[in-house]
């Protein structure tokens, strides 16, 4: 069990975790009959310690209840860096000891141990750097969290949304993501992850190797410069490159259709835009175009669309119609 494992732990207990750190422990969980153990008499340790000092008033608890509030609301301002206090390090020492001990102890750690760091992109792209030298960039509505001796011990961080990568190498020190039930692993590369929550997690390599693995099947597959994956019921799958040609529409402004059918538009469209599109006649979604567009937005490429493959398209509240009698 590794440090990463304890503080799931130890957030399951406090009810800090969140969803996408949930998944990861319960695919962890599921590993083996002793870690489902450890996470079950921890689950007694608490509960006896909270028991038996349920009267006891730690201001300490009440401002991390207060923190783990903050940092859930919905509209954080966009590129705050929040750091909030985690437990590590401590569950191989709090099982030996009273349940009295152990609350004592977990207090210790809210109070004394490493920081996480969690940051996020709003209603915007964001760009950061992080402690080891990488660069991250952040698509919309994405957040990355991490420890704060990030480059000090083990490079490993979880995504919840999108993100491009460009990691500093350094063989010691593998850079690994987790995200939903998949994990990426580099030494230096870059790439791009995108991992919404309850969806599927696609990885999509620029340059250098990376290993891309469900959480319960390690082994993975290599990924090289130009090629895709995607997990599906926790087996990972290559993709044709083609269906990919705008995977980083989001980060460099610009969209590219070379002979693309009008459904590939259509999906790279409602990618990028965040939008909702519609197609009224099946026919016309084998159609084929081709365009290009910098820092593009949807009324030009819905103009370029109508007069090229003679299609009508109306909006219907949030939903573009897409109509025409076919190609």
């Amino acid at each position: 069990m590794t440090d990463y494992e304890e503080q799931l732990i130890l957030k399951l207990l406090d009810g800090t975790i969140s969803p996408n750190e949930h998944r990861i422990l319960s695919a962890w969980m599921e590993e083996s009959e002793e870690n489902k153990k450890l996470v079950s008499d921890f689950t007694v340790m608490w509960q006896a310690s909270k028991d038996t000092l349920e009267e006891v008033d730690y201001k300490t608890g009440e401002e991390w209840t207060k923190f783990e509030s903050f940092i859930d609301q919905k509209h954080v301002e966009r590129s705050k860096e929040i750091k909030f206090y985690s437990f590590s390090n401590g569950l191989k020492i709090a099982a030996s000891i009273s349940a009295i001990a152990l609350f004592s102890w977990i207090l210790y750690l809210i109070v004394f141990s490493h920081e996480t760091v969690l940051k996020e992109s709003g209603n915007a792209m964001v760009q950061l750097d992080l402690p080891d030298g990488s660069r991250v960039w952040l698509n919309h509505y994405s957040r990355i969290t991490y420890q704060d001796d990030f480059n000090s011990n083990a490079r490993i961080l979880i995504l919840t949304g999108e993100a491009f990568f460009e990691v500093k190498p350094d063989p010691q020190k593998p850079f690994v993501i987790e995200c939903n039930s998949a994990r990426i692993k580099v030494l230096g590369t870059s790439f791009n992850v995108r991992a919404y929550e309850e969806s599927a997690t696609e990885v999509f390599v620029t340059a250098g190797l990376v290993n891309f693995s469900s959480i319960k099947n390690k082994e993975g597959i290599n990924l090289k410069p130009g090629e895709t994956a995607v997990t599906k019921n926790d087996i990972v799958l290559m993709l044709d490159g083609k269906e990919n040609a705008n995977v980083l529409a989001w980060k460099e402004k610009q969209l590219i259709f070379k002979s693309s059918s009008l459904r590939t538009v259509i999906k790279d469209l409602e990618a990028y835009f965040k939008i909702d599109i519609k197609i009224r006649n099946e026919e016309i979604s084998h159609c084929r175009f081709t365009g290009s567009f910098n820092q593009p937005t949807i009324e030009e490429i819905i103009e370029a669309l109508s007069v090229s493959l003679d299609l009508t398209i109306a909006k219907d509240n949030n939903v573009y119609i897409v109509d025409g009698d076919g190609c």
